[in-house]
């Protein structure tokens, strides 16, 4: 039984079928692609024709014409064998056969110079490209050259170029560091030109302000009208915890250190300081009602401040200013501005006995 040859294309598997195989497909063992049957019937039904074709071209030198001084030679050697086989012929066809062959030979030996002819032609023809071939290589060869001069002249500008720029630098070094040293000296100059001109507005500022609280130097110029008001301060509250029968008392000690002496004066500074720190806002105010260009009203604040300083420990400094020490406006303009330092001290630490103590401890730390 006749067989077709089938190959899997996906696999490359090689299998035999026979050709009554009825599909038109068969699945591949390996991978389980499908071979076309068709195809492969189709293949097997021109292989013939191709061998036949191929046997056919091999004979005859494929499809080139036989030469005719071939043919003139296989004439010859029929009619030879003719005149052999047959000796009765007349010698005339003889002859005639033979001018025939050497007919043939010329007709063959043409053939040949023109063969040849074509030959040198091609050759001639095939000898263009490898010219062209060459005339483009050396093209090339002279544009690189060309390129790499170009190079080599673009560097010896540029480095040229970079030197110039160099020396240059170099050259305007000294100029630009002249230049940049200036500017900084400038710079510095106008710097402390500001801070001048800063310090001496700021110490300006200070001395007008010092110029409204000073103390006026020369006594006997001074007026009532010079003396400092401390009324014009904000008054006081009193303590958040005050009772009114507090308030009562301070206000009845405060009356008795005004007498100047007795026995009330005497024990008043320690009652006050029992009452405590309650009793500071309202002899600060007490304070701030005085006139203090009375040397009588200068006694009383003496005596107020001195109740004060028994209970914060604080020097204030007020002047007695007794009559028999001769008083002036200058000992009650300072007394009035003792106030101010008194009405300071008391809105910011002595509102409560806890505050007092700890004013004590940090100006003993302080110390």
């Amino acid at each position: 039984m006749a067989h077709l040859p089938i190959q899997c294309q996906n696999c490359g598997a090689k299998y035999k079928i026979p050709e009554t195989f009825p599909g038109d497909f068969a699945k591949c063992k390996a991978c389980g692609n499908k071979m076309d049957v068709n195809a492969a019937r189709g293949a097997k039904s021109t292989a013939p024709d191709s061998e036949a074709s191929a046997t056919a071209s091999h004979t005859t030198g494929g499809t080139r014409k036989p030469r005719q001084g071939t043919e003139a030679r296989t004439g010859t050697r029929r009619k030879r064998g003719e005149e052999e086989a047959s000796p009765k012929k007349s010698r005339r066809a003889a002859s005639g056969s033979s001018r025939r062959s050497r007919r043939g030979a010329d007709d063959n030996a043409e053939e040949e110079e023109e063969e040849t002819g074509r030959r040198g032609q091609r050759k001639k023809k095939d000898n263009t490209p490898l010219i062209l071939g060459v005339s483009l290589g050396v093209l090339a060869v002279v544009v690189v050259i060309m390129f790499m001069m170009w190079g080599d002249d673009d560097k010896t500008t540029q480095t040229k170029n970079q030197k110039a720029a160099k020396n240059d630098k170099v050259a305007t070094k000294p100029a630009e560091d002249a230049t940049k040293k200036a500017a900084e000296e400038a710079a510095k100059a106008k710097a402390a030109e500001a801070a001048k001109a800063e310090a001496a507005e700021a110490a300006a500022k200070k001395k007008a302000a010092k110029k409204k609280l000073d103390i006026k130097k020369v006594a006997d110029v001074m007026t009532a009208a010079d003396i400092f008001k401390p009324a014009t301060l904000d008054k006081l509250p009193p303590a958040k915890d005050t009772t009114e029968e507090e308030l009562t008392a301070i206000n009845e000690q405060l009356d008795l250190l005004k007498e100047g002496g007795g026995l009330g004066f005497i024990r008043a500074p320690g009652k006050l300081k029992v009452i405590g720190a309650k009793m500071i806002p309202l002899a600060v105010n007490r304070l701030m009602t005085l006139d203090y260009s009375k040397v009588e009203d200068n006694q009383y604040a003496f005596a107020i401040s001195e109740a004060i300083k028994g209970l914060t420990e604080f020097e204030l400094a007020f002047d007695p200013a007794r009559i028999i020490d001769e008083f002036t406006i200058k000992q009650g303009h300072t007394n009035a501005t003792k106030v101010k330092d008194l009405h300071f001290l008391t809105r910011k630490y002595w509102q409560t006995d806890k505050s007092i103590q700890a004013h004590i401890a940090s100006r003993a730390k302080d110390k």
